[in-house]
């Protein structure tokens, strides 16, 4: 690699650092405090559901990784700055799952629910062990990001409506409105731990 190579992408992550703290603010304003609805007769704001707050993010994910893997080799500074954004929503959203919402699922459900939650927890293992690593350490001017991004996209797009598809849906038989809404709230507050509020 040259070295004007090595200083622009030096540059891009420095860049991409920089801007993490705007980030941030965005997916508060964006993914936290679309969940508050103001209002309530006690006037204390009302959250959305656990399976409301999840495909929202998943929404969200899903977007940013398709105007990932939509960048070219030449879009450096684009990239990095997609990719950590992304980083950031898949690891407080992935923490969510597997801390909250997967382990009251497991326990909720029955021997084929047990299955699914190893599944879900698998399928985050590789996305956040083994793809997303893989391509956080891969240059943001090469071919190959383009294609370690689009299996990223891919991996998730899949494991999301999985989810939505299979377990949100059972989780709506095996939940009331109650456990729905109680795990929301607990799940919002990890969400606000995680972005330090």
């Amino acid at each position: 690699m040259g070295r004007e190579n090595s200083l622009d992408l030096h540059e891009a992550r420095l860049s991409a650092s920089f801007v993490m703290t705007e980030k941030l603010h965005k997916f508060h304003d964006e993914c936290i405090m679309p969940h508050l609805q103001v209002g309530a007769p006690s006037g204390a704001p009302l959250m959305k559901n656990a399976i409301q707050l999840l495909t929202d993010d998943h929404k969200k994910i899903k977007s940013l990784l398709e105007e990932l893997a939509n960048t070219s080799t030449r879009a450096v500074k684009k990239r990095a700055q997609l990719l950590d954004e992304v980083a950031t929503m898949l690891k407080i959203h992935t923490t969510i799952e597997e801390e909250i919402f997967y382990p009251a699922f497991k326990q909720a459900g029955n021997k084929d629910d047990a299955k699914t939650y190893f599944e879900a927890m698998e399928e985050h293992r590789a996305a956040g062990e083994l793809v997303l690593p893989d391509l956080m350490g891969t240059k943001p001017d090469s071919e190959q990001f383009s294609g370690r991004a689009k299996v990223l996209k891919e991996l998730v797009v899949h494991h999301a409506d999985e989810e939505e598809e299979g377990m949100f849906k059972r989780a709506k038989s095996i939940f009331d409105k109650a456990a729905l809404d109680a795990l929301g709230e607990r799940m919002q507050a990890r969400k606000a731990q995680m972005l330090g509020e």
